[in-house]
């Protein structure tokens, strides 16, 4: 199922993770639970901090898979190639991977990945396709 079905059959993932991006939500605390458990905590040993931040990036990566914020996404990024490009000759690209441009990039990039099924070749695509026309019938069937 999607988010719009989670959130208008108000399924109890949509009422845990407060109607917005339920799934990802979901998958970003399945994720932290997991982390819980010695041998898939991957940071253990990284400091607090440094563990926090990573944690934050993981969570907004994830949220970037939700489609609702597919234009938001884009135009931040349009919004930073923008200045990128509009900046002195001799400092382009500078800033690009460091802080909140890092975050832009890192969800442009997810981004790319989540939806990368368009581009593949018309047989892998058209396959892909159908299965998901029959998980939205299904889906129509349930709500």
């Amino acid at each position: 199922t999607d988010n719009h079905f989670q959130l208008r059959t108000r399924t109890p993932v949509a009422c845990i993770y407060a109607d917005e991006s339920p799934l990802e939500q979901m998958h970003f605390a399945a994720v932290m639970e997991l982390m819980k458990l010695q041998r898939y905590n991957l940071l253990r040993m990284v400091e607090p901090s440094l563990r926090e931040c990573i944690e934050d990036t993981m969570g907004n990566l994830i949220l970037a898979t939700d489609l609702e914020r597919h234009d938001t996404i884009v135009a931040a990024f349009r919004l930073k190639l923008h200045e990128w490009t509009n900046t002195n000759p001799n400092t382009v690209g500078e800033g690009v991977g460091k802080g909140d441009d890092a975050l832009v990039v890192l969800c442009m990039l997810m981004k790319a990945a989540d939806v990368s099924c368009y581009a593949r070749r018309e047989d892998l695509y058209s396959q892909w396709a159908v299965r998901q026309q029959q998980e939205r019938q299904r889906q129509g069937q349930l709500e």
